[in-house]
């Protein structure tokens, strides 16, 4: 069935999900959608799980973006690029201003907590990861939240 014309019960499916294991979770997900399912990494210390998770449900990677907001870290992209180099079909997105662009006409951004930081997560990572959606055309993205690091976090949803 085309994607387009498949219809989710979203309660209903979260009531099947939550009594599922991660892996199960997965295989439900693309026995439902078969295409245009996505996954992202944040190339933290736990971004390897959900690579893993698909491997094991599918035997296989699907499409794993990884949106360089040019902040991160050498450990990170190190780390991304060892999960590339094991098979993880990674797909590297960034933002269509550059950092040094961006501070010289924005300033620093990201120094601060108000409507400047807002600004520079739209430009370093929700640009570029709507933009990856559209481009993959993404239909179900998977990601890992661990619901104990904010009570946002904690309320959401399987599916």
């Amino acid at each position: 069935m085309s994607k387009s014309n498949l219809k989710i019960d979203v309660e209903k499916s979260n009531r099947i999900l939550v009594g599922l294991s991660p892996s199960e979770r997965i295989k439900w997900v693309y026995d439902k959608f078969q295409e245009g399912i996505v996954a992202t990494t944040s190339g933290g210390r736990t971004s390897r799980l959900v690579p893993s998770l698909i491997r094991e449900a599918l035997g296989t990677s699907i499409p794993t973006i990884f949106v360089d907001t040019g902040h991160y870290s050498k450990e990170t992209y190190l780390f991304v690029d060892q999960m590339e180099k094991e098979g993880v079909d990674i797909r590297y997105y960034h933002s269509t201003m550059s950092k040094k662009r961006m501070e010289s006409l924005c300033g620093n951004l990201w120094e601060n907590n108000d409507e400047d930081f807002d600004k520079f997560l739209s430009i370093t990572k929700h640009e570029p990861l709507n933009r990856a959606f559209r481009e993959l055309n993404a239909a179900v993205w998977i990601r890992g939240i661990m619901g104990f690091q904010t009570s946002e976090r904690s309320k959401s949803h399987i599916f």
